[in-house]
Formats: structure tokens, C-alpha cells, sequence
């Protein structure tokens, strides 16, 4: 009953809404479900802070056979899937690929992927670092050339797009919210939920592939840049809501986000 208790609750928000703020384009199609139209719709998101997240010079240079590392930075909890990461890295690394994986978070899941990591052998390979501050965040993905997310749904991914504007490779679910951001073989890579041996061959194909790899982390830090800097998009959204304010004679207005 509180699904359908929310989705009324919904409806009768879009219905009495003189804006509603998406954050990403693939959120559109719910709202439009529950009865929005195209003037009421705004599409920007958030944005992440592109001076702190910013990628370090020359790091698009990464050449091939080197070591590659890795991060995942999503809390430990199921619906993210870390076990089907460290399944994948564990068959890179009985396949004698140098790898290093660091897992910042902390969640219900800490216990199971420890035991995981501690069973195989893979102690060298990867590091489950737990809480990470928020200002060590930057620096951890500076590090990484590569950063994977696994998750079975997802809104717009701060973690995605702080990950890309630091230059680090995008491998991450074949859902949605994330083809918004990423294409397969140009500036990323999708893979399917729970398919280890995909996201294997993929994490293979991006170590061989230096081109693409130059190429990949340069476009997508242009990109955040571009459509995700929070010190772009605020102004923005501030001049939206003027708009809105002036519209209705300077009274407050009713939105959604």
C-alpha cells in the first residue's frame, strides 16, 4: 500500500508542479509516466566540484603493460555487487595479471568480501580500505586508472562522474542510468549485472588498449567539465528559479526535484 500511496502522493505533486527538476534524462521517463509535460520538465544534474575532482596531468599517457589500478567506491551492500568484482579480479589474477584494487566503503557486506578476499589469496591484489574521508576521495581516484561499479539500479551516479572527471576508466552495469554517461568501446565500458566473465574480458580489454584508454579519460573529463561541474550548473539552477519566482508576480512558486 505505500507504493501506491507514493505514486498518488507523486502525481499529485508533478500535477500541481510549475517545474520539475530531473536530475539525468533517463529520470524523464518516469515523470512524464506519472502525467508531467515537456514545460514543466528541467534536466541538469547536480554536478561535482571539477577543482577538487580533477584529473592529474599526463594521465591519459597510462601505457600498456604496466599495472593497472583499480577502485570501487560504493558503500558494501548488496544491490552494488562487489562479489562480482572480486570474483573478476581473482581470475585476472590467476591468470597473472598485476593488479590493484582498492574497495573504499563500508556496509553489511564488509564481512562476506573479506572472507572472499582472505580464502583466495588475493591480500596482495586487493585492499578493502573501509571508511574513506571524503576529502582522501579525490586523491584515491587520481591514483586509479580504472574505476568499476556494479550496481542493479542507480539514480545519476555522483560516483561515476567524480570518477570520471579524475581520469579513471568507467567499467561499470549495463543499466539505465549509467548508458547516459557511458558507451561501450568509446568512452567506457557496460557490462552486464553479475556476468564475471564479461566484466573480466572487459577489464582485459581496456589493460591492452592504450588508445582507447587516452582517448576514453580525455572525453569524459571534458565532459564532466562540460555538463557536470557543480560550479556551472548551480548558477543555473539559481536563474531557473528566478525565472519561476517572476513568473508567478515574485511569489513563491511550487517545484518538484
Amino acid at each position: 500500500w505505500t507504493t501506491s500511496m507514493k505514486a498518488l502522493l507523486a502525481r499529485c505533486a508533478v500535477k500541481h508542479a510549475d517545474m520539475i527538476h530531473a536530475w539525468g534524462a533517463h529520470m524523464a521517463v518516469g515523470i512524464f509516466e506519472l502525467g508531467a509535460t515537456e514545460e514543466q520538465l528541467f534536466i541538469k544534474p547536480r554536478g561535482i566540484d571539477t577543482d577538487i575532482f580533477s584529473m592529474p596531468a599526463g594521465k591519459e599517457n597510462h601505457t600498456n603493460g604496466c599495472t593497472y589500478t583499480m577502485c570501487v567506491t560504493r558503500g558494501l551492500y548488496p544491490e552494488y555487487n562487489h562479489m562480482v568484482i572480486l570474483m573478476a579480479i581473482k581470475k585476472l589474477v590467476d591468470e597473472g595479471f598485476d593488479i590493484h584494487l582498492t574497495i573504499a566503503g563500508t556496509g553489511v557486506e564488509m564481512e562476506n568480501l573479506q572472507a572472499f578476499i582472505t580464502a583466495n589469496a588475493l591480500g596482495k591484489s586487493v585492499n578493502l580500505a573501509g571508511y574513506i574521508p571524503n576529502k582522501e576521495l579525490p586523491s584515491l581516484l587520481q591514483q586509479s586508472d580504472i574505476y568499476i561499479s556494479m550496481p542493479s539500479t542507480e539514480g545519476v551516479s555522483a560516483s561515476l562522474l567524480e570518477a570520471m572527471s579524475c581520469g579513471c576508466f568507467p567499467i561499470v552495469s549495463d543499466i539505465v542510468a549509467n548508458r547516459v554517461l557511458v558507451r561501450t568501446g568509446e568512452n567506457g565500458y557496460l557490462v552486464t549485472v553479475d556476468d564475471v566473465d564479461e566484466l573480466c574480458s572487459r577489464i582485459k580489454a581496456i589493460i591492452n588498449n592504450p588508445d582507447l584508454f587516452r582517448s576514453a579519460v580525455q572525453e569524459n573529463r571534458n565532459y564532466v567539465l562540460g555538463n557536470a561541474s557543480l560550479k556551472t550548473n548551480m548558477p543555473l539552477f539559481v536563474e531557473k528559479y528566478k525565472e519561476l519566482i517572476i513568473a508567478k508576480n515574485q511569489s513563491i512558486s511550487r517545484f518538484a526535484v
